[in-house]
This record gives C-alpha cells, structure tokens and sequence, in this order.
C-alpha cells in the first residue's frame, strides 16, 4: 500500500490508514511519501498494530513520487478533508487502483466501490480487502482509473481554469455595467 500526503496534521488519516491495515486477514506493508512532525506518533501506532511502515520521505520532484506510487498494489487516500487530490489523479494515471474517503472532489474521480466514509477504519480495511482480492475488479479499477486521470491532463485543466476565470471577469464586468 502506499499513501501520499505530509504528517503535520491529522487531516490525511494516516492514522486510520494504519488501523485499516491491521485489520487485513494477510499482512502488508505500507509506504507513506510525504514528511512531517507527527512520524514518531504514527510509527508507534504502526509498530503498536504490527503494521509494516516505512517512510519515504519528500521526494524530489513528481518523477520520484509517481517511481514508488507506480510499485504499489494500491494507492489509499484516508484523508478526513481533501480538495482534488493531485496524487489520487497521479496514481490513477499509473494505473494503480485505488481506495479513499468519500471527502471533498474524491468522489469525482472514484466509483462508490472504491470510497469510504472518513474515519472507519473497518470499512477501509473491507474496502482494500475486496479490491486486492478480486483480480477483475483490480483490472478493471485500473483501467478506468487511466481513463479518468486523462481528464485531468495538464494542459486539460489550464485550458478549464483559463475558461473558468474568463467566465468570472466576464461575470464581474457584467455586475460593474449592470450597476454602474
């Protein structure tokens, strides 16, 4: 398993991500890219629930990251917020499955298989379980996660942005000639 995201602050769920883990009927490894203060807590949770962890650091640049993620039999997102994760949309690119919390623009990118409610680290378990269990579904995850990042494509979301911000300047030169 790997997971993305700094550790200065709960807000990623690294910690559910560890008790999820633990709860898994075989045992795994897991690998959080990212850096932060709170690796000493989350390394005595994992030795605590016997999970393997390891920390990969801050990479330097995207090359770096996307080299571990693409390793990975699955990418897990436990975010307890999140806007439109960057590394969910790099790791489905890869072609790595995954499986996160239903938070924030997550739902945009995953099937309702694939998501579950913040903080449980049961379902979260379940959920990785029936992914890495299930070779077609894995397949097919894959898949349609490539399919999916590819909306997402570099010059895909300028282009939107740069239309998004002419609709609002248009929007506001409307409102200063409207009220003049």
């Amino acid at each position: 398993m790997v997971s993305v995201g700094g550790f200065d602050h709960p807000v990623k769920g690294h910690d559910v991500l560890i008790r999820a883990i633990a709860q898994l009927p075989s045992p795994a490894s897991l690998t959080i890219v990212g850096a932060g203060g709170m690796r000493p807590e989350l390394q005595a949770l994992a030795d605590q629930q016997g999970v393997r962890l390891s920390f990969a650091g801050e990479l330097a640049g995207a090359a770096a990251v996307r080299q571990v993620v693409a390793q990975a039999d699955l990418f897990v997102l436990a975010s307890r917020s999140e806007g439109m994760p960057r590394a969910l949309i790099e790791a489905m690119a890869l072609g790595v499955p995954a499986v996160a919390t239903r938070v924030g623009g997550i739902p945009e990118l995953l099937l309702a298989s694939q998501l579950v409610d913040r903080d449980c680290p049961a379902q979260l378990a379940q959920t990785m379980e029936a992914t890495l269990n299930d070779r077609v579904r894995y397949a097919d995850l894959s898949e349609r996660g490539i399919r999916v990042a590819r909306r997402y494509a570099g010059p895909l979301e300028r282009t939107r942005r740069e239309q998004f911000m002419a609709a609002i300047r248009g929007g506001c030169e409307e409102l200063v000639h409207a009220h003049g």
